[in-house]
């Protein structure tokens, strides 16, 4: 099965529901531009190392984005 990319002359923004924090993520360009998967962390790793990981809170979509 080949794998989808999306391109950002094509979508804007990705929305992605998570079951597990009942949220939704807004993933734009920057992000799925020519990839075909994209992994986020939901918790911070137990060395509590921040930098490389893509956190999930950062990305959670709110009412204030509607502006």
């Amino acid at each position: 099965v080949k794998p989808t990319y999306y391109d950002r002359t094509e979508v804007d923004y990705v929305f992605a529901y998570v079951p597990v924090l009942e949220k939704f993520l807004v993933i734009g360009p920057e992000l799925f531009h020519q990839k075909a998967m994209l992994g986020f962390r939901l918790d911070a790793p137990r060395n509590g190392a921040r930098k490389g990981y893509r956190f999930a809170a950062d990305y959670i979509w709110t009412n204030s984005m509607l502006t």
